[in-house]
């Protein structure tokens, strides 16, 4: 009698295993398969369709956004280093532009500082000039006060350069009488310096 019993019950779990997979497992896969097939014929993306349909399961779309915002992260990250780094090369270039116009501009003061100078010592030159050409009239008025003769003693006993400034000054007709008093070698060797010294202005 337990024998016959178990033997019933395993025959009725047989039927049930058999009655899922006939009834219900064969005839859903079978609808799966025709369904994807027709909507494949359709030209429909199956594929797309259920990625777009697991977006909006909560778990899933949660792991979706996750990784995105941890993409959207890392890029930002990369976007600000880039950054970072362009701004660090410009504040080089501004800081060696600084140098460099700070260089111009001490080359500049440099420059003004030697035009000051420049300017002062032509200055000085000027007055010094002035100054020697004031002298040098109160000499020339001294020897046009002279008589020929002692005016011809002294500058013969002069150099010869002072002498023949001092004759270049003076007026023509002084000049000549005071050559005319000198010794015939010191006249000819004054007069060919001061014909020189007028070629050497005229060029």
């Amino acid at each position: 009698m337990s024998k016959t019993t178990e033997r019933i019950e395993e025959e009725r779990q047989h039927s049930k295993g058999q009655v899922f997979l006939f009834v219900i497992f064969i005839p859903t896969l079978f609808s799966i398969a025709l369904i994807y097939t027709i909507l494949t014929v359709a030209d429909i993306n199956i594929t797309e369709k259920i990625k777009t349909a697991s977006g909006h399961i909560p778990f899933v779309a949660s792991s979706k956004e996750e990784k995105n915002v941890e993409e959207q992260a890392v890029q930002k990250s990369k976007e600000i280093k880039q950054l970072e780094q362009a701004l660090q090369e410009k504040n080089e270039k501004v800081h060696n532009l600084m140098d460099t116009v700070n260089e111009k501009e001490m080359a500049v003061e440099q420059l003004q500082v030697q035009v000051q100078q420049l300017k002062e010592q032509l200055k000085e030159a000027e007055a010094n000039k002035q100054e020697q050409e004031i002298k040098m009239q109160e000499v020339v008025n001294t020897y046009e006060k002279m008589t020929p003769k002692k005016a011809a003693l002294i500058l013969s006993e002069l150099e010869a350069d002072k002498a023949v400034l001092l004759l270049e000054k003076l007026k023509t007709d002084q000049r000549t009488a005071i050559l005319e008093k000198m010794e015939p070698a010191v006249a000819a060797r004054y007069t060919v310096l001061l014909s020189e010294k007028v070629s050497e202005e005229v060029e």
